[in-house]
């Protein structure tokens, strides 16, 4: 069986996470290093950059925390936003494709860099997944919903 990323689904199955499993973006990476803008970056250059940004901090995130190699991954789609009822905060949701195997991935979560901030990674069903949702926190409900709807319009067409 393949596995499917969604990192913000993948982040409530990690035990005892630190970071709530949020993506932080990182401007110095594109050369961002303030809100101003010189006469090298024009305000469209810089949205470009940072939209490039989110999408390779994703890729990262998931290099970082889960162990698997870069080239493994295929090009993450953003699949919306969720926000939390509690505090407001907002949470930009990717899905991502893998090539390799559930137990490979168990096997590289082992010695994954940021292995660290998490203590177990659960493969599921989508219907164990699914029963999960309502321990999940609001945002990763969203989260759930936003990927559903993803596979739903993919059957459609």
């Amino acid at each position: 069986m393949h596995f499917r990323f969604i990192l913000a689904l993948i982040i409530p199955f990690m035990m005892q996470y630190r970071l709530s499993g949020y993506n932080f973006l990182q401007p110095e990476e594109v050369g961002i290093i303030s809100h101003h803008t010189d006469g090298e970056l024009t305000r469209q250059v810089v949205n470009e950059k940072i939209s490039q940004e989110m999408f390779d901090s994703i890729v990262r995130e998931v290099v970082e925390e889960v162990g698997v190699p870069a080239a493994t991954l295929g090009t993450p789609v953003f699949i919306g936003i969720s926000q939390r009822v509690l505090n407001v905060r907002t949470t930009a949701f990717f899905f991502i494709k893998c090539s390799l195997h559930s137990k490979e991935i168990q096997q590289l979560y082992g010695s994954a860099q940021d292995g660290y901030e998490s203590t177990q990674l659960y493969a599921m069903s989508m219907s164990n997944v699914e029963a999960a949702t309502s321990k999940m926190p609001g945002c990763h409900q969203g989260g759930f919903a936003l990927y559903k709807s993803m596979l739903d319009a993919a059957k459609e067409n």
